[in-house]
């Protein structure tokens, strides 16, 4: 048996497509907010680490039903590494909302320095008050020979 939709059932499916696409909702990728904890940044950063040998650097950014993870971009300069975690936010379209919540996004990478000394870790964020302004947080790390 074939099927065929009717004119009315073509029209539905056609309104049901123009509908989701007119309410899907715009992304756009930004440097994370950091989530706080009592006060303060929720950043971790070992004090120390061994040369040649990974360490782990996570920073949490607030999430909510409208902001998803991205990427987490590395630059390193010398005895420097700037970590810079970034997030979708999705723009829903008017009428449309997102629901508050208390989630927040755990970014996570592995550094690791080849050489013994001092280094420094640059975490960098936005502040939570509509604003864009980005600062930067630094975390000192003794490399220790392997």
């Amino acid at each position: 048996m074939k099927g065929r939709l009717t004119g009315g059932a073509v029209g539905a499916v056609f309104l049901t497509l123009f509908a989701c696409g007119a309410s899907e909702p715009l992304e756009d990728r930004r440097i994370g907010v950091i989530h706080e904890v009592e006060g303060e940044p929720d950043v971790r950063v070992p004090a120390s680490a061994r040369a040649s040998e990974p360490f782990e650097v996570r920073v949490r950014t607030v999430g909510g039903a409208c902001v998803r993870r991205d990427d987490t971009e590395l630059e390193m300069a010398g005895d420097t590494v700037r970590v810079t975690p970034y997030d979708r936010y999705l723009l829903p379209r008017p009428g449309l909302g997102c629901i508050p919540s208390d989630e927040t996004i755990a970014h996570t990478v592995d550094i690791s320095f080849d050489d013994a000394g001092e280094v420094v870790v640059v975490v960098r964020g936005r502040v939570d008050d509509g604003s864009e302004e980005v600062y930067e947080l630094e975390y000192p790390v003794a490399v220790t020979p392997p």
